[in-house]
């Protein structure tokens, strides 16, 4: 697992470095994705998560989900 400046970066996952998330396919059809060490360090404490809808499709480069930090 490669380590850039004390962010570990799992051969297991996708990045998309431009809006400093991670993608990892489940396997099932489904994927999991989440914020980069960076991301987190940035926004602070996280005050809320609003995901799109099940089912609904999102296209590349699209948003799935806001996410609201107490750091303004």
């Amino acid at each position: 697992m490669p380590d850039v400046r004390g962010c570990h970066l799992p051969d297991d996952l996708l990045y998309d470095v431009d809006n400093h998330i991670w993608v990892c396919e489940t396997g099932d059809g489904k994927i999991k994705l989440g914020m980069t060490t960076i991301a987190t360090a940035m926004a602070g404490q996280l005050v809320a998560f609003t995901p799109k809808k099940v089912g609904r499709k999102v296209r590349p480069g699209k948003s799935c989900a806001t996410v609201e930090s107490g750091n303004g």
